[in-house]
């Protein structure tokens, strides 16, 4: 079955729905081109959150990604964590929360039984393109950023796909990962700025955590950690009970991280608690732009440079990697 794309218009908002015989993807241009539902058409399994506390709304550019609905997979570019630019010719540009993208129309153009859309930023001189298709079972993602300008600048991009989770689930990480850096954790459960083992990391009171596998929301924990450098471009989300996988391959060479948001009931603190993973792919770390180029962590794009990647989301039966 080849692949059909339809335009929708609901609640104010367009969506565009690609389906094949395998999988559903549905993407709203309007918000950021986040992609809002990907469904296992054989199993009925919703793979991203859906918003659960508060409906779809056009966000302000600038605002608080918090403020908005939190659900499906969004993208982040040119930072993840609100900063300002560093140096000149850009040295003091406010960069928003998770971002620009996610907060701006995107242009669309559907081309036989792919849809590209790009959009331009604001703050810093870039076009970014994403073309997406289906295969099989997998959605592919081809990304290119362009440096309109005839400066060079560095950036973070982050995907951001909060996923439905479920008690047991594993995450999985390729075997040559056995530490991660801490982010962010909530209530300082496990020690910031520092490397802890993975899977099974020691906490600053002396206990060990098991960060692969899920508990439940009743946890009240939320954390935010990268892997080193990877060898093998791939992470995944294993759900036991159901054998069902989603994986997320890529080149590491272009994609060099991971980032894990791990939230179990802990955040935020001021609206209904989220239960979902987040398995990030990501050019740079940590979250915040200027601290990734201290660490010459993140890419740097030259003037009118382009630079492109690729992401594959394969909704397979089984648990295998």
């Amino acid at each position: 079955m080849p692949t059909r794309i339809d335009v929708l218009r609901e609640n104010g908002l367009e969506r565009i729905i690609l389906q094949n015989e395998a999988i559903r993807a549905v993407i709203l241009p309007d918000l950021g081109g986040k992609i809002g539902s990907l469904v296992n058409l054989k199993t009925g399994r919703e793979f991203l959150l859906q918003p659960f506390d508060r409906p779809y709304s056009r966000a302000r550019y600038g605002d608080s990604f918090g403020a908005y609905d939190s659900s499906g997979f969004d993208e982040c570019l040119p930072t993840i964590a609100a900063c300002s630019y560093p140096s000149e010719p850009f040295s003091g540009a406010n960069l928003p929360d998770h971002g620009e993208v996610w907060s701006l129309p995107w242009k669309y153009e559907i081309r036989n039984e792919e849809l590209v859309l790009d959009v331009d930023g604001v703050a810093l001189p870039y076009n970014l393109r994403r073309t997406a298709r289906l295969s099989g079972a997998a959605l592919e993602l081809d990304y290119q950023i362009t440096n309109r300008s005839e400066h060079g600048f560095h950036y973070l991009w982050s995907a951001h796909p909060a996923l439905t989770v479920e008690p047991g689930a594993e995450i999985v990480l390729p075997p040559g990962v056995h530490e991660v850096s801490v982010d962010f954790s909530v209530g300082n459960r496990l020690p910031l700025g520092k490397a802890v083992a993975w899977p099974a990391a020691r906490a600053p009171n002396g206990s060990t955590v098991n960060l692969n596998f899920l508990g439940g929301r009743e946890a009240g924990t939320a954390d935010k950690l990268f892997t080193p450098r990877l060898s093998e471009g791939y992470c995944g989300l294993r759900f036991p009970s159901a054998k069902e996988s989603i994986f997320f391959r890529f080149d590491p060479g272009a994609v060099p991280f991971v980032g894990l948001w791990i939230c179990q009931g802990g955040f935020p603190l001021d609206r209904p608690a989220q239960f979902t993973v987040a398995l990030e792919p990501c050019s740079g770390r940590p979250d915040l732009l200027t601290r990734a180029i201290a660490n010459n962590e993140c890419p740097e794009l030259a003037p009118h440079a382009s630079r492109s990647w690729s992401m594959r989301l394969e909704l397979e039966p089984g648990i295998h990697h």
